[in-house]
This record gives structure tokens, sequence and C-alpha cells, in this order.
């Protein structure tokens, strides 16, 4: 499916998945699923960071190395190599209330770290849902059915009856695509 609109897409993959499903010699179906990633969002507040002397950048480059991890060395064993990644511990990381707390370090005169204050004093830290990844084609975004068909069957005559499926859902409003979906 094509289209402009992720929810739509999202909807109309899983209703194509449930009509194909009783397609003679269908084995198995899946929508690749479009939504349901959950996020950590930190949206700086930039009055807040002011007031403490930090910049947008600065709060960037806290939570990309806290958060995110900064390679800092790389170690080898044999002719395996592993890169040694800072960044603050799992149990910080993985809960919410833990992760607003997080000390941002502010800078005092010639740049020497004053003292900190908390991530939630500066940025608004909440979950979000998102894509947990975006797929496009021709500028459109794009959801995908993957359909494996048992071997007895034909390809074509597997395809003529799916379309003839999908035609009679969408013919009856029962998988309408939606107005952001083709």
């Amino acid at each position: 499916m094509f289209g402009r609109d992720l929810p739509a897409i999202e909807a109309a993959g899983a209703r194509i998945e449930a009509v194909l499903r009783d397609v003679p010699g269908t084995r198995s179906i899946l929508y690749e699923r479009s939504l349901g990633g959950v996020y950590v969002d930190i949206v700086p507040r930039r009055d807040d960071l002011a007031r403490h002397g930090l910049q947008v950048a600065d709060l960037g480059e806290f939570v990309d190395l806290a958060i995110g991890g900064e390679p800092i060395a790389a170690t080898i064993d044999g002719r395996r190599r592993y890169t040694i990644q800072l960044r603050i511990a799992e149990d910080l990381r993985g809960d919410l209330e833990r992760l607003r707390e997080l000390p941002v370090a502010v800078p005092g005169p010639a740049s020497a770290v004053t003292r900190t204050v908390p991530l939630s004093e500066v940025a608004d830290v909440a979950l979000a849902e998102g894509p947990p990844m975006l797929r496009s084609e021709a500028g459109l975004l794009v959801g995908y059915v993957y359909v494996d068909i048992e071997p007895w069957r034909d390809l074509g005559g597997y395809v003529t009856d799916a379309r003839t499926r999908v035609d009679a859902a969408l013919a009856s409003g029962s998988s309408s695509s939606g107005p952001g979906c083709t």
C-alpha cells in the first residue's frame, strides 16, 4: 500500500492481512506493522536552558553521550575487536523518572562545571509512540503484506483469488483503504 498517511496505511495493511488469511493456499501472511515503536522524546525548553547558561547544542551533546553512548576506545582479543562505549547504565536509561533526574552539567567561569541541574529542569521527557521504521517508494510511504503460499497452489490463481477478495472487501466497505492510502 502506498500513501501519505501512516495510520491509514497501517489500518489498510491490517485489514488486507485479515482478508487474505482465508484465501485458499495461504500458508502464512504477515503485514509488516508501521506503528508500535515506543520512543523517549526529550524536548529542550529554550528559556530554561538559557536561564542556566546552556544552549540546545549542549543538551543535544549530553543526550548523545549519556543516553546514546560514545565510543571511547577499542580492545582487541585475538582477531576480534570490541568497541568500548561510555554511557549511563541501563537501569537509569530505562526508567523515565530516573532519566528525568539525570544531572546535566552547567558550566561556570572558564567552562568549569560548577553545578548540575536535573534533565527535567531544562527539557520535557516523555514516552511517545511512533513507527519502528519508515519505508518509502517513489516519494510515498509504503506498507507491505507478505504472503507465503502453499506449494500446491499456483501463483497466478492465488493472485486472481486474492485480488477478487480484496476487491470484494473494498466494495463492501469492510476494507476501505481510507483517504491517505492506495
